[in-house]
């Protein structure tokens, strides 16, 4: 894992992207009459790989967000059923080893070529 660890990334209750959802979701002709139920997932594991990415791509508010499906806190039997915190205290979680880190000034390549650039209008 690089660029942070991985506590760094909120866990939301479901309903917070629930529109975003409904949105890509009905943007998949093969699932668009689903959008609105709770039971969505399996349909669009069977759907093709070009239509999901047509949906993405037609879907600004989707694209527009950094993160556009964060993770969510999905209950009991879920993928996530409560918050990490709390999961990680019972002892009921995978024992997988892994790597985490963060880089020393990252991004700064991108910030030197803004100024780079922003020099032009000063001269």
């Amino acid at each position: 894992m690089e660029s942070g660890s991985a506590a760094t990334n909120p866990a939301f209750p479901a309903t917070r992207g629930q529109s975003n959802w409904q949105t890509f979701v009905g943007a998949v002709p093969e699932c668009a009459s689903m959008a609105q139920s709770t039971d969505t997932f399996q349909c669009l594991q069977t759907a093709q790989s070009s239509a999901l990415q047509k949906a993405i791509n037609s879907v600004p508010s989707i694209i527009n967000d950094s993160t556009p499906f964060p993770p969510t806190i999905d209950g009991p039997g879920g993928i996530l059923p409560d918050l990490p915190s709390k999961i990680y205290f019972t002892g009921i979680f995978a024992r997988l080893p892994f790597i985490a880190g963060t880089n020393l000034d990252e991004g700064e390549e991108n910030v030197d070529f803004d100024f780079f650039f922003s020099l032009d209008k000063f001269s």
